[in-house]
């Protein structure tokens, strides 16, 4: 179902990996009315096919570089785009990340999608919380599906697709630690920059939040009034 008093809606969703924003994403779009663009799911599917922005991507990563704000605003836009006659809700995970990637998002939307507002749900974890998460973490590797798992299910295989679950390679503590600091270093400036461009930032702390009752929570946050982000 789309958000009730807005028909149409791009909503960005922000925070460090193993927040729960995938998690979300997943249990909205099937419930219907919502599809979910994951940015890392969609650059790894472009790896795996070897497409134009597949090769970029890959030579970039090798590098332990991280993808340049215009080229990953360049695939963003062209999906929203290719979706824009979708009439429900528009999820973002993993993009915008940066300050400039926030302006690029707010021209992409004011010259392409004016039919949709948008706004973003800032995912909020502490260091501690997270990093026990994210070791316990196994995702499917089916490019098209990436269910994640908790290695206390004690599954080898997607309940989904069937496809075996692996542990990636960011989820290793030396890739998360770095992943972390990368975050922290652009989150208050993506913070500023939604500011200065109008667009409402919802807070949903995660903390106490047990993987069963996340959507829900998330619905309650994103219905509450006054929960902005300064």
């Amino acid at each position: 179902m789309a958000h009730q008093g807005l028909k149409r809606e791009v909503i960005a969703f922000f925070g460090p990996p193993g927040s729960g924003k995938g998690t979300v994403a997943q249990i909205w779009q099937q419930r219907g009315g919502v599809i979910s663009l994951s940015t890392g799911s969609l650059c790894r599917q472009h790896i795996q096919e070897q497409t134009v922005h597949g090769k970029e991507f890959k030579q970039l990563l090798d590098k332990g570089l991280l993808i340049p704000d215009a080229l990953m605003s360049a695939m963003v836009g062209d999906w929203l785009i290719a979706h824009k006659d979708h009439e429900g809700v528009i999820l973002l995970d993993g993009y915008p990340r940066t300050a400039e990637q926030v302006r690029q998002w707010h021209e992409i939307m004011v010259r392409d999608m004016v039919e949709f507002a948008h706004r973003v749900v800032l995912f909020e974890i502490s260091d501690n919380v997270l990093v026990d998460r994210l070791c316990q973490r196994l995702t499917c590797s089916n490019s098209r599906c990436q269910k994640v798992y908790s290695l206390t299910e004690s599954l080898s295989t997607c309940l989904d697709c069937g496809s075996a679950l692996v542990r990636r390679h960011d989820d290793e503590p030396e890739v998360i630690a770095q992943r972390l600091n990368v975050y922290a270093g652009h989150k208050r400036a993506l913070l500023a920059a939604c500011e200065t461009q109008g667009v409402e930032v919802k807070i949903f702390n995660v903390d106490e939040v047990p993987f069963k009752n996340m959507f829900e929570c998330f619905l309650k946050v994103l219905s509450e009034k006054g929960c902005v982000a300064k």
